[in-house]
């Protein structure tokens, strides 16, 4: 379900923002302790504040998922729907009457590859201090594509010649 979740029968409402489609892709951040629950509901979040970026990512758009306990990127993915506020207010509880990370999209799963060490990507994201930017122009989501499929144990032939992204105007960046 992609819609927006309700409580009590009342319509939980985002903020009202307007959200500009992403043309690239987002990395989403999570830890060891939070990763399960990301890959059994098949569902990425992030706090109130960068709802704005969240929301941006449209259904289809590439998302990826770091682990920063292990310095890891995970992928590929796509969003199953347009990212939102609070698509599953009961996900990553934490004793609170909501989620942790309201700023949520569910995705789906191109292709499980093996992860990668951030490190052998480092060169294909932009540097914020020892922060990476979290918003992906289509040059920056080919490469990390590109990696993923590199790091499979095994060839996937579905993924031998993934096309190249549309080119992008510009590129935001976000740190965590």
């Amino acid at each position: 379900m992609c819609a927006s979740a309700t409580a009590h029968g009342a319509t939980l409402s985002p903020p009202l923002l307007t959200f500009v489609p992403l043309q690239g892709g987002l990395i989403f951040l999570c830890s060891t302790a939070t990763q399960g629950e990301c890959m059994e509901k098949r569902l990425l979040g992030d706090t109130l504040e960068n709802l704005s970026t969240v929301g941006s990512c449209r259904q289809g758009c590439y998302v990826f998922l770091c682990n920063t306990d292990r310095q890891e990127l995970h992928g590929i993915y796509r969003a199953a729907c347009d990212g939102g506020h609070l698509l599953d207010p009961a996900a990553w509880p934490d004793g609170q009457a909501s989620s942790r990370f309201p700023s949520q999209v569910r995705f789906d799963v191109i292709s499980e590859c093996s992860p990668i060490r951030i490190s052998e990507i480092a060169h294909s994201l932009v540097w914020h201090g020892e922060q990476f930017g979290r918003v992906l122009n289509a040059e920056q989501v080919h490469a990390l594509r590109m990696a993923l499929v590199r790091s499979k144990a095994q060839a996937d032939p579905t993924l031998e010649e993934l096309p190249r992204c549309a080119p992008q105007a510009a590129s935001a960046t976000v740190g965590h």
